[in-house]
């Protein structure tokens, strides 16, 4: 299987019986917010001080 075109996205379904494939999934997920930028955290509002 070569690379996708551009944009492709993939789907992973997963059993609802796999208890121990969806809590991996779902630790690498917890994961991924873990690690992103947090972009929430610069000024939302800024005030000109002259």
């Amino acid at each position: 299987m070569g690379p996708g075109p551009a944009g492709a996205a993939y789907v992973l379904i997963v059993d609802n019986r796999d208890l121990r494939s969806k809590r991996m999934f779902s630790f690498i997920m917890l994961l991924f917010t873990l690690v992103e930028p947090k972009a929430a955290l610069a000024p939302l509002v800024t005030i000109p001080t002259n």
